[in-house]
């Protein structure tokens, strides 16, 4: 053993502070075993969205069949969100288009194009949306599809969050 440990250890003052910090070092293990407190936390912290989907048809439109999904933040805390990649699985969309962000405050906004990122306030509500290939699907089918459209992955605070259209 190391002279400077040994002297550590038999120091008075020390040794209460080396063994203070084994304690709480099993005490801390001990009850992330039995409270799961890591877990506790990284929940708290991680991003909760509740979500909504729906589909939108407009004749004229240049993306006539849209694929809404309307969050609200529940976290605690603002969030910045903005949108990264879609995935399919039965719909498949047109060119990916990134800037379709929306906030709402008494209507969408704003109200001729979306942005590429917005920030959220805990109980705000956003929207995005993707076009469904018109050539490939209509919207009935668009609509029967719902719940296995594909992934929208969306970045909040940098991160990826996927949700399931």
């Amino acid at each position: 053993m190391p002279d400077w440990l040994k002297s550590a250890w038999t120091d008075s003052v020390w040794s209460k502070v080396i063994a203070g910090l084994i304690v709480a070092g099993i005490v801390s293990v001990l009850a992330n075993m039995r409270f799961k407190l890591f877990a506790r936390i990284k929940e708290r912290f991680s991003p909760k969205l509740a979500v909504h989907v729906r589909v939108s048809f407009q004749e004229n439109a240049h993306y006539p069949i849209k694929i809404y999904v309307e969050f609200r933040n529940d976290m605690v805390r603002c969030i910045e969100v903005s949108l990264a990649r879609y995935e399919p699985d039965a719909v498949t969309i047109k060119p990916f288009v990134p800037a379709t962000l929306q906030i709402f405050f008494r209507s969408w906004l704003p109200t001729d194009e979306g942005v590429d990122r917005i920030a959220l306030y805990p109980g705000q509500r956003g929207r995005a949306w993707v076009a469904a290939d018109p050539s490939k699907f209509t919207a009935a089918q668009v609509e029967g599809f719902v719940g296995r459209i594909g992934t929208l992955i969306i970045k909040i605070n940098g991160r990826d969050f996927p949700i399931p259209l």
